[in-house]
């Protein structure tokens, strides 16, 4: 199977206008592979204009005042934060990150009204790349430990 689009940047640097793109650029894909499956056709006119609305939303999301940095609460500072309670909650946010996009696919495909197929798909993505980032993050914490193992005392 022939990459959509490939992104050298890696996983850190993809940006909601990144996200945008990419989701036009599989879209566009997608619209002319149905078309040769004789399925009748589709207006790609609606495509892009949805993909123009995104990247529009992602520009005016970018342009907006970064949000203030929380304060910690006086319950807050009392409690201890570790590592392990850091990377558990991050864990259970990836989780259940895939859960509501799975229970969104599922819902889309059971006929809801709902849930439109570009809500799909974008939680889809968002999904597929907090997974991304976590195995990264992996990735970087086993090479961190093998560095220690290997370091002579």
């Amino acid at each position: 199977m022939d990459p959509i689009v490939r992104i050298g940047k890696g996983a850190d640097a993809l940006n909601s206008g990144d996200l945008c793109r990419l989701l036009a650029a599989c879209a566009r894909y997608w619209a002319t592979k149905l078309q040769g499956m004789k399925l009748g056709p589709i207006d790609s006119s609606r495509i892009e204009a949805m993909a123009a609305r995104l990247q529009a939303a992602a520009r005016a999301q970018g342009a907006a005042a970064p949000a203030p940095v929380a304060t910690p609460t006086a319950a807050q500072e009392g409690t201890k934060v570790t590592f392990s309670s850091s990377l558990k909650a991050m864990l259970e946010q990836v989780n259940d990150q895939q859960l509501k996009a799975d229970g969104l696919a599922q819902r889309f495909a059971l006929g809801d009204d709902k849930v439109n197929l570009s809500d799909v798909m974008i939680e889809r993505q968002k999904a597929s790349l907090s997974l991304q980032a976590t195995v990264q993050v992996r990735n970087k914490l086993v090479n961190a430990y093998h560095e220690i193992m290997n370091m002579q005392v």
